[in-house]
């Protein structure tokens, strides 16, 4: 009997053990890149921009920050005349960036002497960050 029982056992761990399939590792592609001037840090600073530029009364400089639909809607002459009638204080030290969905990232900036807090709603366009101003005023522009 143990002439028998030892080939069957060799037998068996020879076709079952080698049958058993290994798990294949698991491989995660890495995550897409941003392209240069795309990274979130890149929408926070064109937010601090455009505001930096609307303290200095650069409106040219902010509004070219918009994005093209956005200076259809408001055209520059409008946008400057809008912009010099008041003015709103942000903590641009405190401003935060999410992602908002492909292409998308809103950033929010506290008002210095408010509870409130801005969103700015950005897109890409041709690989820089730009501001959505659908409605609203250019010191605090609304996308809806």
């Amino acid at each position: 009997m143990r002439r028998v029982l030892l080939p069957s056992i060799v037998l068996l761990v020879a076709v079952f053990g080698g049958c058993a399939r290994r798990a294949a590792p698991l491989v995660r592609p890495a995550p897409p890149r941003p392209a240069a001037g795309a990274s979130l840090e890149d929408a926070k600073r064109t937010v601090v921009k455009y505001v930096q530029s609307l303290e200095a009364g650069d409106y040219a400089a902010a509004h070219a920050l918009l994005t093209a639909e956005s200076r259809k809607k408001h055209p520059l002459d409008e946008f400057r005349s809008q912009a010099g009638q008041e003015v709103t204080a942000y903590d641009l030290g405190k401003a935060s960036v999410r992602e908002g969905g492909p292409g998308k990232a809103r950033v929010a900036v506290p008002l210095e002497e408010d509870p409130a807090t801005q969103n700015f709603a950005l897109v890409r366009e041709q690989n820089h960050w730009r501001i959505v101003y659908d409605r609203g005023r250019p010191w605090a522009p609304y996308n809806g």
